[in-house]
């Protein structure tokens, strides 16, 4: 497989408490460690598809959605492991050129090959370092078994995330893609891989049968988040611009983008592929609230570097309110003289990612014109947003408040430099929008 690299001759079977931690995963970020880890590709009896996207091609012959389909696995004598270094403690992700063409016939070149789901524990989310079941209580007070993923990551009320991506990529939304979804029969503990009938009776998995460990191999052009650069430190920053960069010279070969290439050392290079990346979210914004559909989790860790939404799986649409599982998700269909609580709490995280990417740049010396960005990123939003889709999407929707509030929340967060405060804690009140002001 051409994808396949050297096993990792430094990793060492250890015992579960010292495993735990050496498993320690997370984004390349501040206060969290990352440690290369063997992965074994599952065999085509210890799963079974459930979901496959027929239109994504890998650019090298021979490879397939299929062969992305693995575990953990640090067994010693192992014959064939994919070594990766994990960005998330339960996904991995690994260098590989693939096309998905959509029903229109055009071209979308990705760049990484990413699996979630493969059972990577990051043991200082554990609650009190609970080995035995791998179980935390989540931001919702919803028990979770760390590391594997199951079918409601994949399948929403719009229905499966592969025909869900389709949809979100046909609406001129940059994201991520899902290649295949498979519901897996072996799940990673103790350094080996466990039937799942043994690793539920076992506490490791969810006893009730309805949750059942999955697997999803999604393309991204890159998997490195605005928020993992702008975490790490400047050696680590420097790696994920190599990376970035790459990439996108690769999509401007591909596409034709009337683009010269860029040089990741070159300041006003580095000031062009800023502005083409917040072009890039502003659209995704525009349309998904001119749709009438809510991320309500558009912060940094979720915007990729080079333009993409991910775990799209948490986006709503306002009418599938009886699908809301929680209070939280409630709130975003709550509705301000015509704008909902999600839309705005979307452009407010939507922006703060992107000043996080500037004040990046910027103590890397890239000079930005906050002011131009103010300029271009309004002139996108205005552009991008369809008034006659969203009335269409939303029947209490007012798209000129919704610009409106945009604007406001944009001109204070880049050149005001104002931080509004996170609605999980905050009300909406806190951030005096004069652009809901009815009175205005």
């Amino acid at each position: 497989m051409k994808f396949e690299r050297p096993q990792f001759d430094g990793y060492k079977k250890t015992e579960l408490d010292e495993q735990a931690i050496s498993l320690e995963k997370g984004r390349l970020i501040k206060g969290v460690d990352s440690h290369p880890v063997i992965l074994r590709p599952l065999t085509p009896e210890e799963y079974r598809v459930e979901w496959k996207n027929e239109d994504i091609t890998s650019d090298v012959a021979g490879v397939n959605a299929e062969d992305f389909v693995y575990m953990i696995d640090n067994t010693k004598n192992i014959g064939v492991a994919v070594m990766g270094e994990a960005p998330h403690w339960r996904n991995v992700a690994t260098p590989g050129d693939t096309t998905y063409t959509d029903s229109t016939g055009v071209k979308h070149h990705f760049f990484e090959i990413a699996t979630k789901g493969i059972g990577v524990v990051k043991s200082e989310v554990i609650k009190d370092y609970d080995y035995e079941t791998l179980a935390i209580w989540n931001e919702y007070d919803n028990q979770i078994n760390l590391g594997h993923s199951w079918q409601a990551d994949y399948n929403m009320f719009e229905g499966d995330l592969v025909e869900f991506n389709k949809k979100l990529i046909g609406m001129g939304i940059r994201s991520e893609m899902y290649w295949v979804i498979a519901k897996v029969d072996k799940v990673s503990f103790e350094g080996k891989l466990m039937d799942v009938k043994n690793a539920r009776e076992k506490g490791v998995i969810h006893k009730n049968k309805q949750l059942h460990p999955y697997v999803g191999v999604r393309v991204l052009r890159t998997n490195h988040r605005i928020e993992e650069f702008t975490e790490s430190d400047i050696s680590r920053q420097d790696d994920i611009l190599t990376q970035v960069i790459d990439n996108f010279n690769k999509e401007t070969m591909f596409t034709g983008r009337e683009m010269s290439v860029l040089d990741k050392d070159n300041k006003a290079d580095l000031e062009k592929y800023y502005f083409v990346v917040t072009e890039q979210h502003i659209k995704n914004l525009a349309k998904l609230i001119s749709n009438g559909f809510t991320y309500y989790h558009m912060h940094s860790s979720n915007l990729t570097m080079m333009g993409e939404i991910v775990d799209t799986g948490v986006i709503e649409g306002i009418y599938s309110r009886n699908k809301f599982k929680n209070e939280e998700d409630i709130k975003r269909t709550e509705v301000f003289n015509g704008v909902r609580v999600g839309y705005i709490k979307d452009m407010r995280d939507c922006i703060l990612g992107l000043r996080k990417l500037l004040t990046g740049l910027t103590h890397k010396d890239v000079s930005i014109d906050r002011n131009k960005v103010c300029e271009n990123a309004l002139a996108t939003f205005k552009l991008e947003f369809d008034d006659v889709v969203s009335i269409k999407s939303d029947k209490k929707a007012s798209p000129e408040i919704i610009k409106k509030c945009f604007e406001e929340i944009l001109k204070r967060m880049i050149v005001g430099r104002e931080t509004l405060p996170a609605l999980k804690h905050n009300s909406l009140s806190s951030w005096n929008l004069k652009a809901l002001d009815t009175k205005s």
